[in-house]
């Protein structure tokens, strides 16, 4: 028969894993974009507006654009498909 540990064992081990991941794994999310994100979500509203997705392949003009959105990082799309930049457009309405 299998024997499970008692539940404040369990507890003990399940809420410092739980602040960890908080701590070092969501909240950065939150508080900082040093992610590719702004990129996609910058190919988004692009996309969106309707304009030439072939210019987010310019380094110059994206970043500008990325200016433009009010998020000041450098970013570039050239390594990324065109599709990704559909798939942000329900976040670019945002």
């Amino acid at each position: 028969m299998l024997h499970f540990p008692h539940p404040v064992y369990a507890n003990i081990i399940l809420i410092p894993i739980v602040v960890l991941i908080v701590y070092r794994g969501i909240l950065p999310g939150f508080t900082q974009l040093d992610t590719d994100f702004p990129n996609y979500y910058t190919a988004g509203r692009v996309a969106a507006e309707g304009k030439d997705i072939a210019k987010l392949y310019d380094d110059n003009w994206f970043q500008q654009r990325m200016y433009a959105e009010g998020i000041h990082q450098l970013g570039r799309f050239s390594p990324f498909p065109p599709p990704t930049a559909l798939v942000f457009i329900p976040f670019a309405q945002l």
